[in-house]
């Protein structure tokens, strides 16, 4: 019927907006070590087009959860309320990733090879998480549910210790104030994606 046709077209719209979401994230993530001002300015470009993707499914959502729908439309329009958000979110993290990696280049900032380290490793994870609960929320499953949350515990832990670990490089003069304020900002926006993720994660489960 026709409800559930445009139940299914939103899916397809909030799966594309998952995807533009997470191809943001890799894409600001690689800009931190290849700067490039052309991907830079897609992903800004990229950003107005996943708020004007939430805009418009959250309006269209709202008045479909209105109207009589079966089980699984409704199921679906409740699921899709609660992660557009979240990939909208993640999007907003991605142009802030990118700005922090405009600055680096602009302003040619340093960082220890231990700095390095302890963000790749936690751009890996946080990738991996984000990579794990698209899949769930495209095929309607709970397969990657423990993993998630084993790896959003990681990522927690680990935004801790690289915290730590960075303010001991401060007072050591290790790090200059400009590659410790950059460095905060891109650790605090990974976990955040992480946290994204995971909501996004048991939204599926929980309805389902």
């Amino acid at each position: 019927n026709q409800p559930s046709v445009a139940v299914n077209e939103c899916l397809g719209n909030t799966m594309v907006m998952g995807m533009m979401a997470k191809e943001e994230i890799e894409k600001a993530l690689d800009l931190f070590n290849n700067f490039d001002e052309a991907v830079y300015q897609e992903i800004m470009e990229n950003e107005d087009t996943l708020d004007w993707y939430e805009d418009e499914l959250d309006t269209y959502l709202v008045k479909l959860s209105k109207i009589a729908l079966s089980e699984e439309a409704s199921e679906n329009v409740s699921k899709m309320l609660h992660v557009i958000t979240d990939f909208e979110r993640i999007g907003d993290h991605a142009t802030n990733i990118a700005e922090a990696a405009k600055m680096r280049k602009e302003d040619n900032v340093e960082f220890s090879k231990t700095a390095l380290e302890e963000l790749r490793e936690m751009m890996d994870l946080v990738n991996k998480n984000l990579y794990l609960c698209i899949e769930m929320f495209t095929h309607k499953n709970e397969e990657h549910m423990s993993e998630i949350e084993e790896n959003e515990n990681k990522i927690d832990l680990m935004e801790r210790a690289v915290q730590q670990a960075h303010v001991e490089r401060l007072t050591k003069n290790e790090c200059s104030p400009e590659a410790g304020m950059i460095f905060t900002d891109i650790v605090a926006g990974l976990e955040r994606v992480a946290d994204h993720a995971t909501n996004i994660a048991f939204a599926t489960v929980n309805n389902n």
